[in-house]
């Protein structure tokens, strides 16, 4: 088959068009099962829509599918649920967070609902309620492997790197392969790393650097994992480098960078990277700027009452 090439406003014209035959089915008399396979098909429709309407551009298109959606998704749970899916796809958190509880005040022991508030909830920062929320989707749904990764990178990120290695360790039982991805095996990495199992910890991220090119999220959560789990600023100094070769306004790898060399004892490089971080964030190279004053008056206090004595 030919590929199809499309430019926005085809897509645009292609997208008001199967909108509009949805706008227009009937409602027609039929028994409860075929009610509800015509209702969860029209919702799947809707929610495909809204997801090109996201993707060309048009939130406001978005939001009025996505409102019609939610209208057709009341007294259900299963569909209330999808359509929390949807708004947590779109970055939409609060949103999900809002759609989810009412699938779950509908039926409370509702896995996909309670793992779709539950990650929002971590997305919007709400560790102490959505971690409980995403135990329970777990209980409800042992099988789902990205329950209990999610968990246990949340509890990485909360100090609680004892149980965040069950969360793993039961994520490797349910499906390995998705348990050993790369980013997976980072995070397990920083757990053994924060329960002194140092050399298993460098043991999981064995060759991932090679991983790394074209990727610079994952660079940087390596190279943080080197730099402040391992305190080996120097190996995350190659792996900061990449990431900024492959994003060069990536704002976390350019702090990473400077603040890496700076741990090296190699200021002038990272003066000339704090320049080049000023030069597309500010806000961030002045951050840096605040930090090493305050490093540098606290190095000449402790050098005077050395002094004095």
């Amino acid at each position: 088959m030919a590929p199809i090439h499309a430019d926005v406003g085809s897509l645009r014209a292609l997208v008001t068009s199967s909108q509009s035959a949805l706008e227009v089915v009937p409602t027609r008399e039929a028994d409860g099962l075929q009610l509800e396979a015509d209702a969860a098909q029209i919702l799947s429709n809707l929610r495909f829509i809204a997801q090109l309407w996201w993707i060309i551009g048009d939130e406001d298109e978005m939001e009025r599918v996505m409102a019609r959606a939610l209208e057709d998704a009341q007294g259900s749970a299963d569909h209330l649920a999808d359509v929390a899916d949807s708004w947590a796809g779109f970055g939409q958190h609060r949103k999900a967070i809002e759609v989810a509880r009412a699938a779950v005040e509908l039926q409370p022991d509702h896995g996909h609902a309670l793992f779709v508030m539950g990650s929002s909830l971590l997305e919007m920062g709400d560790f102490e309620e959505g971690i409980p929320v995403l135990y329970e989707s777990a209980k409800v749904r042992p099988e789902e492997v990205e329950t209990h990764l999610r968990l246990g990178v949340a509890l990485v990120r909360v100090g609680r790197p004892d149980v965040a290695l069950r969360a793993f360790d039961f994520a490797a039982m349910v499906d390995p392969d998705r348990a050993n991805a790369p980013y997976m095996r980072v995070w397990r990495a920083f757990a053994l790393a924060a329960t002194d199992c140092d050399e298993d910890a460098l043991e999981c991220v064995k060759g991932l650097e090679a991983q790394t090119t074209g990727d610079a999220d994952f660079g940087v959560l390596l190279a943080t994992f080197y730099g402040v789990a391992m305190g080996r600023p120097d190996l995350a100094i190659p792996l900061l480098t990449q990431a900024l070769d492959d994003e060069p306004e990536h704002s976390i790898a350019s702090v990473g960078l400077v603040t890496s060399l700076e741990a090296c004892g190699r200021s002038e490089e990272a003066q000339e990277a704090l320049e080049l971080l000023r030069e597309f964030d500010a806000v961030s190279a002045g951050r840096v700027d605040h930090a090493l004053a305050l490093r540098d008056r606290k190095c000449e206090g402790i050098e005077e009452r050395s002094a004095a004595h």
